[in-house]
């Protein structure tokens, strides 16, 4: 694991050693952005067939973020890789949305477990910075979800050459119709406490 990566997970073991009631709401309000430098663009396949060795454990680059809204213009030829959870304010159904320059994919899991998770949106192509609805496949089905669960997300998304971005909304009971780009509010980090040894 990379020596960034390990300043992370160091940093978020403490926090979890601090008790099981900081450990359910760690890193609240933000959500971790991994970034993967040198990938050959345009190609989300070269991540889940293991084309790109240093993904999902070695990131290039990362940072924490106040809502699931990435940079733009951050750089040509990369990966965006965002794990996360995510908490309902209401009861109800919830739809959602993801724009992104270049492809991506959005799953969303039917709770907590990474291993329940299905692909609800995607891009397959590029989109604008706002532009939420220029393929069918951007908008997902409409998902119940409830109040006081919280729900894994995580999207994947790959960058060519020009403009760059990925964004994630929602609509649903107290947020409104939407597309509102999810906030930290809403947000959690997924946090990875493996592998804790050194690579030099």
């Amino acid at each position: 694991m990379a020596k960034q990566s390990l300043s992370i997970v160091f940093a978020l073991v403490i926090l979890w050693l601090a008790g099981p009631v900081l450990a359910d709401d760690l890193g609240k309000g933000n959500i971790l952005f991994e970034w993967f430098d040198g990938t050959l663009g345009n190609n989300l396949n070269e991540f889940v067939d293991g084309r790109y060795p240093n993904y999902p454990d070695n990131p290039s680059s990362y940072a924490w973020r106040t809502s699931f809204d990435g940079p733009d213009g951050r750089a040509d030829y990369y990966g965006t890789h965002v794990r996360g959870y995510l908490y309902p304010p209401a009861d109800g159904d919830y739809t959602f949305w993801v724009a992104s320059d270049d492809y991506s994919r959005v799953w969303l899991s039917t709770d907590e477990d990474p291993a329940n998770k299905v692909l609800i949106c995607e891009v397959t192509g590029y989109t604008g910075a706002t532009e939420w609805t220029k393929y069918a496949t951007q908008t997902s089905n409409l998902i119940t979800l409830k109040a006081g669960k919280k729900y894994y997300i995580e999207a994947l998304h790959s960058e060519g050459a020009g403009g760059d971005r990925l964004r994630v909304a929602w609509g649903g009971p107290t947020i409104g119709t939407g597309p509102v780009i999810i906030a930290g509010t809403y947000l959690a980090p997924f946090i990875r406490l493996v592998d804790l040894k050194a690579s030099s």
